[in-house]
């Protein structure tokens, strides 16, 4: 803006056409609210945009024939009373800007160990390595992203909040790629039991034992804890956990990496005899049903066909002894004979 103010007299378009394209989207963007809202000052702004806006539309665009216009250096210089009005209306805005800012709240905030602020405050999720990024689910990046922004501005019993937030919705993900089920469970203790289960069944690829005691002492030492009020974290214990839970964070995605290159899930090896099995470990209560099914079927149509039988040999040999009497085995109980 200050560089305008200086021309004077007449000035060629093509000498100051950049310093006035920069003005333009500067003050525009400071009517937008960018990089932050202005109030009483915002209808001074608007002032010093229509006077730039005038001296670009009068300089640089061209009538064309069918009425719309074109962008195109016009050789007229641009005359000093235009740069007159403009520094009068900078010289209003500048005047009611300062007053504004005088009573605008500012804070300054301190570097957080080796984090750049502006990127803890809006984009703590880029600390995570591109190749990982895509196993980790959004609403877990968007916890992240909070978690950031609290250690930055010193809520740092926050910042443990949104971590265990975070590593739970990852750590949610690597169960249901490891189990092969959808859904939730009701909390860390459950997850960690599940993949457990799957580590002592024998199941290939399984996830890493020092990934589920890595998570089981996060779950310990600061989620359990941290959910109570009496419970303060310092920015010691806040800094710890973001590291901590970034590491854990880059296991359970390595997992899913392995787990990517391994998509048929392998049961554990008492189950892989043969289809049938395979089957009932993907489909358990199906195939326990079939089995049933099948299993009360056969045995009535055997004893149907024993009956059958039974009544042929009777009529076919009508004066068999006693001795020769076939017991059948009632499966509703007890048994019964036939002469």
């Amino acid at each position: 803006m200050q560089t305008i103010t200086g021309f004077t007299g007449e000035v060629p378009p093509s000498a100051v056409f950049w310093e006035l394209w920069q003005a333009i989207n500067a003050i525009e963007d400071l009517i937008q609210g960018r990089p932050f809202p202005v109030g009483i000052s915002k209808a001074a702004a608007r002032a010093v945009h229509n006077e730039l806006q005038t001296i670009m539309n009068q300089h640089f665009y061209k009538d064309k024939e069918d009425g719309t216009r074109e962008f195109g250096l016009i050789d007229n210089p641009i005359p000093a009373f235009k740069w007159n009005a403009l520094r009068n209306v900078l010289a209003r805005f500048e005047t009611v800007f300062a007053a504004e800012m005088g009573e605008a709240t500012t804070y300054f905030v301190p570097r957080r160990g080796i984090y750049f602020t502006p990127a803890l405050i809006d984009s703590a999720d880029e600390s995570f390595p591109i190749e990982i990024m895509e196993h980790i689910p959004q609403k877990a990046r968007d916890d992240w992203r909070s978690a950031g922004r609290c250690l930055a501005f010193s809520l740092l019993s926050a910042t443990g909040f949104h971590v265990a937030r975070a590593v739970e919705a990852t750590l949610e993900v690597y169960y249901q790629l490891y189990t092969a089920k959808s859904g939730t469970l009701n909390g860390w203790n459950d997850y960690i039991q599940a993949l457990e289960a799957v580590v002592t069944s024998g199941a290939n690829p399984a996830p890493v034992a020092k990934t589920i005691a890595e998570l089981k002492q996060m779950k310990d030492d600061y989620r359990n804890p941290v959910m109570h009020p009496r419970v303060t974290l310092t920015e010691n214990d806040a800094r710890m956990l973001l590291q901590a839970s970034d590491r854990d964070h880059g296991e359970m995605c390595a997992g899913a990496q392995k787990m990517a290159q391994h998509p048929v899930h392998v049961r554990p090896r008492e189950m892989r005899n043969d289809d049938c099995a395979s089957k009932q470990a993907n489909h358990p209560q199906e195939h326990s049903f079939t089995h049933r099914f099948f299993g009360a079927f056969g045995f009535g149509l055997a004893f149907c066909i024993g009956d059958w039988a039974h009544l042929r040999l009777r009529r076919a040999c009508p004066s068999r002894s006693p001795a020769f009497r076939v017991h059948l085995h009632d499966p509703r109980g007890g048994h019964h004979s036939s002469g």
